[in-house]
């Protein structure tokens, strides 16, 4: 199979097959990087809320274990 060699911005990229044009190919390459961008960004997002979760968690747990050293039952309604 032919390999073309490309000179890219950050490294040369080899391209399976001439027949592919050179904007297809580095268009789909900036729309991976774009994608994978997005994919960090939304992870290290989730992550975050994820901490945030288990720190009002853990702040639940500790008002009910106060409320119960002074006596009052956590789970009594109103």
């Amino acid at each position: 199979m032919h390999m073309q060699t490309i000179p890219a911005r950050r490294r040369t990229v080899r391209l399976p097959s001439s027949t592919v044009p050179r904007a297809d190919y580095e268009s789909a390459c900036a729309a991976r990087d774009i994608a994978r961008g997005l994919y960090e960004r939304q992870t290290l997002a989730l992550h975050q809320r994820s901490v945030e979760l288990m720190n009002a968690n853990d702040e639940i747990h500790r008002l009910r274990l106060q409320m119960a050293a002074h006596g009052i039952d956590p789970d009594a309604q109103p």
